[in-house]
């Protein structure tokens, strides 16, 4: 075999290898954007959607939950809001539980009692709420994580299939 038609071979097998690589990268792009169009979409839906009106903070705990045998803290909002005349009641929660109290105390600065917050409800269930609505990054961290990763991956590939074009050459 001679050197040219083994170098020709290794361009071969390199640009197959590079397109390859890009074709997973896009795929994998692709994904990123499907798992993360249904958060986006939910989240744009509660902002178009779900009716706002104030409500006002009436307490707030810090209480030990367990799960798995492991013992956490989560921070337990008490809310008060009016819908259409009437007075309406719930527990909202706004992060997951930690492993120390002292983080969840940090949160329960943001919701001192007697301080009034923007909310949405959902329409079917009142008692669903989401503090802070809006066009935020921390309402759509999610979805631009995924969106964020979707986009690198797509650069990737195009990246990809560009050497492996000029490696062509």
């Amino acid at each position: 075999m001679s050197s040219q038609t083994q170098q020709a071979e290794t361009k071969t097998s390199r640009r197959a290898l590079l397109r390859m690589f890009a074709s997973a990268f896009f795929l994998f792009a692709v994904g990123f954007l499907l798992v993360g169009i249904p958060f986006w979409w939910r989240q744009h839906r509660i902002i178009q959607t779900w009716p706002k009106t104030q409500a006002e903070v009436v307490r707030t705990e810090v209480v030990p939950v367990t799960s798995g045998g492991r013992t956490a803290h989560q921070l337990r909002v008490e809310l008060v809001y009016r819908i259409r005349g009437s007075v309406r009641t719930t527990l909202y929660r706004p992060e997951r539980p930690t492993e120390t109290a002292e983080e969840q105390q940090k949160m329960a600065a943001n919701f001192q009692p007697g301080s009034v917050l923007p909310i949405a409800y959902q329409p079917e269930d009142p008692s669903r709420v989401v503090v802070h609505p809006g066009y935020n990054f921390r309402f759509f961290f999610l979805p631009a994580l995924l969106g964020g990763a979707a986009l690198a991956c797509a650069v990737c590939g195009v990246l990809l299939l560009v050497a492996s074009f000029r490696s062509a050459a």
